[in-house]
């Protein structure tokens, strides 16, 4: 059976990127959106502003960068590393970029000193899209995203409470947090607390509220409230109400701020 030939690499090939572009795609769009724009009013911020960068190197223009961020609201793409590559493989990019291509560090800095900018952009460019009928604005999906939600109030209301002990206090490079345990259903559990701006005493027990159907996932440490020496453990099933006088209100204005 015959098999289908690639083209010869070393062969030579006259081409353009306005040629490699259809003429429906929608990079042709964007170019031409940004270039429509008035970047002054849209209070769009010039990598040179600072007196630091004025000098050295001929910098990108604003509009290349809006473009690009442009693309990426499109096409998904977060993040500045992703976009240098994409910026020198992709053909897309190539002809929106026209062949140029800004280091990370330059994407990200732009992004740094102009997030209201890319906002008002990103909203004008979709009040342009609706004007234009190209978008209904009406039906929102959500592909793969996963949305964790508040369980602290229902974990009150629902949930149990337990006694948990504070194990150890760890320092890491982005948080610090407190490391606790706690038995439930006869069943040892560890988890964590960041509490920050509060020094609890490790080996000291505190009030713990947990769901009890995923107590080793909801459960929220009540650092305000340490156990007193007359209560020694909890029920194997916790406690319904806990067993000091406190107001439930009291504990979900707690787990509001926690």
């Amino acid at each position: 059976m015959p098999i289908i030939n690639g083209l010869d690499r070393h062969q030579l090939t006259f081409s353009s990127l306005e040629a490699a572009i259809a003429t429906d795609n929608d990079v042709r769009f964007i170019d031409a959106f940004v270039d429509k724009l008035n970047l002054q009013q849209l209070g769009v911020r010039s990598l040179t502003s600072s007196d630091k960068k004025k000098e050295g190197r001929s910098s990108f223009s604003d509009s290349l960068f809006l473009k690009l961020y442009l693309y990426a609201y499109l096409n998904g793409i977060r993040s500045s590393r992703k976009l240098e590559r994409e910026a020198i493989r992709n053909i897309e990019l190539q002809w929106l970029l026209q062949g140029l291509h800004p280091n990370y560090h330059s994407i990200a800095d732009f992004r740094k000193i102009n997030a209201k900018a890319l906002q008002n952009l990103f909203k004008l460019f979709v009040s342009f899209l609706k004007d234009a009928g190209l978008v209904g604005g009406k039906v929102i999906a959500v592909d793969g995203t996963k949305i964790r939600g508040n369980n602290r109030i229902s974990t009150v209301e629902n949930g149990v409470f337990s006694i948990a002990e504070i194990i150890e206090y760890r320092t890491e490079t982005r948080n610090n947090y407190y490391r606790y345990s706690f038995l439930f259903r006869n069943k040892l559990f560890q988890s964590r607390c960041y509490c920050r701006g509060k020094s609890l005493v490790i080996n000291q027990k505190y009030f713990l509220a947990l769901d009890p159907e995923k107590p080793g996932y909801n459960n929220f440490l009540l650092y305000n409230y340490p156990v007193p020496d007359s209560i020694t453990s909890a029920p194997p099933e916790g406690w319904e109400e806990l067993p000091i006088p406190v107001d439930k209100e009291e504990i979900r204005k707690f787990l509001e701020d926690y």
